[in-house]
């Protein structure tokens, strides 16, 4: 029972946040205040490799940071989705991309998987986040399921968002991985379960 009220909390939320994220304008503006943020954090700074979501329609933007990042040397890591997992894969640069599940550029099949490695961060994409560090995906548990095989340091699972994704409570189980940090337009945040 506690279950399925829990579930139907969650569906109510991603609806709620799927309308004010649309409802978003100058994202291109957002976007870069974002990536600049981003690029100044110490964990970004410090990684080996940062594994990324590539943005789609209404999401906060990656696209530029992923550019910046190449061009500055920084491995990238993308995901792609094989059935009901999620692996991520190397790319030299944005040719390497594809659409893939779901419509979403994802590497090709000539990209080399990788696997974390202590110094890595990992940039997350979500549609609500609180103060606590809770994240509300899209249902499908790819990166929840991920991150219970390949483990990041918890203030190296990074959290983009626009300012109205931020919410006072998220629902969440045990299953649902948290974020170290939130980045928006106007603010990056460490979480309280940090």
């Amino acid at each position: 029972m506690e279950a399925d009220y829990l579930l139907e909390e969650k569906k109510a939320l991603r609806r709620k946040m799927k309308k004010l994220r649309s409802a978003v304008t100058d994202r291109k503006i957002w976007d870069q205040k974002r990536c600049s943020r981003l690029l100044q954090l110490p964990q970004v700074r410090a990684a080996h490799r940062i594994y990324v979501y590539a943005s789609y329609g209404t999401e906060a933007g990656t696209w530029e940071f992923i550019q910046t990042c190449l061009d500055k040397g920084k491995q990238i890591a993308l995901p792609r989705v094989c059935g009901q997992e999620m692996d991520f894969y190397r790319i030299a640069c944005l040719e390497d991309l594809c659409p893939g599940a779901y419509g979403i550029q994802e590497p090709g099949i000539h990209c080399q998987k990788v696997i974390p490695e202590e110094m890595d961060c990992m940039i997350l994409p979500g549609l609500a986040f609180d103060g606590r560090g809770h994240r509300l995906g899209y249902g499908g548990g790819y990166y929840d399921r991920y991150l219970e095989h390949y483990s990041f340091q918890k203030e190296n699972r990074i959290a983009l968002a626009y300012d109205c994704q931020v919410t006072d409570y998220v629902p969440s189980e045990p299953t649902d991985i948290c974020v170290g940090l939130l980045v928006t337009e106007s603010r990056a945040m460490v979480t309280e379960n940090f």
